[in-house]
């Protein structure tokens, strides 16, 4: 690899895959991509060859996306210089032609037609970086627009079973708070803030009182050198008690007495998970739950240079292992409903929230995969009135990315949602400021919602070069071959110079007639509650 590498950059990968220490996320970004993709590809080759040495067989070897290369080199059909230069044309192409990144998931029976399929969705401006070629067809995401009545009367029955993971606040609560006065069920909220550890007083007595044992406390930890950090935790984690509890009373008398529970839990730890579920499940008879509520979620906003790897992990993964937590959790007793409380953030990114971003584009994803009927994952906006609306400086970012939505609207939309016959796997609530975003920034992504005829960009992509002649059913390019740009080309050679393989003239004939539209798209994918 090193060879391959030096011949087309001078560097190594050697240093890269070999280095001392583990390098920061800051360092890893600043590194070329085709560093960090050979360093993969290497390392996928050596796994395989340590395994074959040590006389483990394997039967099937199945690689994803570039990893495809290395289970072709693990399988023989390539060297392994010949899959480091693959690895480094790949990259060559996708710098130069999709320097905004993409995924395309290719279907087709032939090389040629594979090659023809992915140079003409290079010279597409997408509107969401997902596409899907198979079977003549040409599948995209789009949000399909769509009246939502009211809700009419109760959602749930009263003695129906509501399990929340990470509903003890923020729009979790204002939501649980909505169900109680709709249809007074069942509720077991699952929180990692353990109530017991207080006394009575310190949950219960008014803000006056309150406040005077806040001065105290602060008064004499700063007596004590170092304590002042310590007690502040503290009282950050007794006022976040203080509002869960008087939530927790406010729906014990919406609710009835009895009907509402709350369970010390990491959501994150599946262990925990599936013991607190199986006790609720065991409460009562055995049953499903009728409503699962899945909001966990955390943010720490900054630019993704500033941001630390553990805190980059933390934020992204409190909502995906919470997810896998309840799924395996509920494998064998699957809730009748299940909803994701997911962003916006999750389709079109937030500055400042890679992470977060990430993190519902998750539960996007996962819940229009799910095997199971009934499960949604909303795309909200930012809830006006909850904590990460209320902090002036997360709220002055957020402003600039996302609409406000009144929180009695929000819990309108979800109960209006919860009442339809059908669940939608994916909702996006898309408000003036979105649109506006889009609409100005990057006018392509408008099609989401309001789905046009994808136009393809001027220049004739990687494959064609320049287009000389364009008509119905015509198609004339000019392509100047060239090592640099065709390494293939250095398997071809004719006394020492590099020919055009005659297949792939045969090839470049037979396409000139296929021209270069796009197929009608199918729409497919999440609602648009305007």
């Amino acid at each position: 690899m090193d060879e391959v590498y030096r011949a087309r950059t001078g560097r190594t990968v050697s240093s890269v895959v070999f280095a001392a220490e583990v390098p920061s996320l800051e360092e890893m970004l600043a590194r070329r991509p085709d560093e960090l993709q050979l360093a993969i590809y290497g390392a996928s080759v050596t796994a395989h060859r340590l395994l074959a040495d040590r006389g483990t067989g394997l039967d099937l070897l199945v690689g994803n996306s570039f990893g495809e290369i290395a289970a072709l080199v693990a399988g023989g059909a390539h060297s392994v210089a010949d899959g480091a230069s693959l690895v480094c044309d790949r990259n060559e192409i996708l710098r130069s032609h999709a320097p905004e990144g993409g995924l395309l998931a290719l279907r087709c029976g032939r090389a040629r037609s594979e090659l023809l399929e992915l140079a003409k969705e290079m010279r597409i401006r997408h509107a969401l970086p997902g596409v899907v070629l198979g079977g003549g067809d040409r599948w995209v995401r789009r949000a399909r627009s769509a009246h939502v009545p009211p809700a009419w009367g109760p959602v749930l029955a009263e003695d129906a079973v509501l399990l929340g993971a990470g509903t003890s606040r923020g729009i979790g609560m204002l939501t649980l708070r909505g169900l109680a006065e709709n249809c007074r069920p069942v509720i077991h909220i699952l929180g990692t803030n353990d109530l017991s550890a207080y006394q009575y007083e310190e949950l219960a007595e008014d803000e006056a009182a309150h406040r005077l044992r806040r001065r105290a406390a602060l008064v004499a930890a700063a007596r004590e050198e170092g304590d002042v950090p310590v007690a502040n935790a503290r009282l950050r984690r007794l006022a976040q008690a203080r509002e869960v509890h008087a939530d927790l009373a406010r729906l014990t008398a919406l609710c009835g007495e009895g009907k509402m529970h709350y369970h010390v839990c990491d959501t994150c730890d599946p262990d925990q998970v599936r013991r607190v579920c199986a006790e609720v499940i065991a409460a009562h008879g055995g049953r499903p739950v009728d409503l699962l509520l899945n909001f966990s979620g955390q943010t720490r906003s900054a630019k993704l240079p500033a941001k630390s790897l553990r805190n980059f992990r933390a934020v992204r993964d409190i909502k995906v292992d919470t997810y896998h937590a309840l799924k395996h959790a509920f494998a064998g007793n699957r809730p009748l409903r299940w909803v994701n409380a997911g962003s916006l953030g999750g389709l079109f990114g937030i500055q400042g929230e890679t992470d977060y971003g990430a993190a519902n584009d998750f539960l996007y994803t996962a819940a229009a995969e799910s095997s199971a009927p009934a499960e949604t994952a909303f795309g909200w906006e930012l809830w006006d009135g909850t904590t990460r609306s209320t902090d002036p400086l997360v709220g002055e970012v957020l402003d600039r990315h996302m609409s406000r939505m009144p929180a009695a609207e929000g819990v309108a939309h979800f109960l209006a949602e919860l009442g339809r016959p059908d669940a939608v796997p994916t909702l996006g609530y898309f408000g003036a400021v979105e649109q506006r975003i889009m609409r100005e920034q990057r006018p392509w992504r408008t099609a989401v919602w309001a789905p046009e005829p994808e136009t393809a960009a001027p220049d004739a992509g990687p494959l064609l070069g320049e287009i000389t002649e364009l008509g119905d059913g015509r198609l004339v390019a000019q392509r100047e071959f060239s090592v640099d740009r065709d390494a293939y080309l250095e398997h071809h050679l004719a006394g020492g110079h590099p020919t055009v393989p005659r297949n792939a003239r045969r090839g470049d004939r037979r396409a000139g007639g296929e021209g270069t539209g796009t197929r009608p798209r199918t729409r497919r994918g999440a609602r648009s509650c305007p």
